[in-house]
């Protein structure tokens, strides 16, 4: 019962490029874009970042697919765009959170860009 309620409230698309790591010269690899179902939640949240330190994120993206730290999300479908570091839609993935939901038939996924 919790699953269909929570998948209810992805109502939004959103398009994710997966962060796959960094190639022999340094520079940042995604893998190409594909659209997921979400909540997409335009605020500022501040938090503890890996660095110990605060920052503070855009948005709030909620959803069932497991995201990656330095990915990309942007809201809508943007699956035509190869590079979303050009694309002012398109924002880092800055903090990943996971939660069981409260009958644990899912996770809900957190992101903060």
């Amino acid at each position: 019962m919790t699953r269909g309620f929570f998948k209810a409230g992805l109502n939004q698309t959103a398009t994710y490029w997966q962060y796959g790591g960094s190639d022999k010269f340094g520079k940042r690899v995604l893998f190409s874009p594909v659209t997921i179902s979400c909540r997409w939640e335009n605020k500022n949240v501040l938090f503890i970042g890996p660095d110990n330190k605060e920052h503070l994120s855009n948005a709030t993206v909620y959803c069932e697919t497991d995201l990656t730290v330095n990915g990309y999300i942007g809201e809508g479908d943007l699956t035509a765009y190869s590079n979303p570091s050009t694309l002012p839609a398109a924002k880092r993935i800055q903090q990943v959170n996971r939660s069981p939901s409260l009958d644990g038939s899912c996770n809900v996924i957190k992101v903060l860009v």
